[in-house]
C-alpha cells in the first residue's frame, strides 16, 4: 500500500459525509417539494460519489506487479450502486421518526448496497489471475458496513434535527466517524481478497 493514498482515501470519505450531513439537514427543513428534491439528489451524488472515488482511490494505493485495468461498465454500475445507497440513506433520514426496527433494516438493506458498491468495482478489474475471497474475513467487512450503515443514518438523522453551541464540531467528528466506517469496510474487503496470477500473467516493469 502507498501510505498517502490511504490517507487520501480516508480523507475524500470523510469530506463526501460531511456535505451529505450538511444536505441532509437541508432537507429535513427544505420548505418545498423542489427543494427536497435538489438537496436529496445533491447529497446522495455527493455520499454516493464520495463512497465510490474513496474505493478507486484505496484501489489506487494497493500496488501489485499484475498489469491491472477496468471494466468501463461495471465501473460505471458501482458508481450507480452508490449513489442509490446514499439516496435511500437520505430518504429514511428524512423522515419524521426513526423507530429501531427501521434503522435496523435500513442498516441491513444499506449495508448490503455498500458491499455491492465495493465488491462490483472489484469484479471490475481486469487482469491475467483470479480473484478469491477468505470467507470470515469477507462476512466480516459485509458486518462493517452494516454497522457503518447504521451509524451513518443514526448520526445523519440525530444531526438534522439538533442545533446547538457545537454543532459543528460534532458534525465534524461524526464526519470523521462516518469515514473511518466507509474505509474499514473497503480495506477490510481488501484483506479478504486474494490474487492468483495465471503462469503466463503480464507484469509491470519494476
Amino acid at each position: 500500500y502507498q501510505l498517502p493514498l490511504i490517507f487520501l482515501s480516508y480523507v475524500v470519505a470523510s469530506f463526501a459525509s460531511y456535505v451529505a450531513l450538511s444536505l441532509s439537514q437541508h432537507l429535513v427543513k427544505a420548505g418545498s417539494i423542489a427543494e427536497k428534491r435538489l438537496f436529496h439528489w445533491g447529497g446522495a451524488f455527493a455520499l454516493g460519489a464520495g463512497i465510490w472515488s474513496m474505493h478507486f482511490i484505496g484501489m489506487l494505493s494497493y500496488k501489485m506487479r499484475m498489469v491491472i485495468e477496468y471494466d468501463s461498465s461495471l465501473t460505471v454500475f458501482s458508481l450507480l450502486i452508490a449513489i442509490i445507497v446514499a439516496y435511500s440513506v437520505l430518504g429514511i433520514v428524512a423522515r419524521d421518526r426513526l423507530p429501531l426496527r427501521r434503522l435496523l433494516m435500513g442498516a441491513v438493506l444499506l449495508g448490503f448496497g455498500i458491499c455491492g458498491m465495493h465488491y462490483t468495482g472489484m469484479a471490475a478489474m481486469k487482469m491475467d489471475g483470479t480473484l478469491r475471497y477468505i470467507p470470515d474475513i469477507f462476512f466480516l467487512s459485509v458486518a462493517i458496513a452494516i454497522a457503518a450503515s447504521g451509524a451513518a443514518l443514526w448520526i445523519s438523522f440525530t444531526l438534522a434535527r439538533h442545533s446547538g453551541k457545537y454543532h459543528h464540531l460534532f458534525q465534524i467528528v461524526a464526519a470523521l466517524v462516518m469515514g473511518a466506517a466507509i474505509s474499514g469496510m473497503h480495506y477490510t474487503g481488501m484483506a479478504a481478497a486474494v490474487f492468483m496470477p495465471y503462469a503466463d500473467c503480464r507484469y509491470v516493469p519494476d
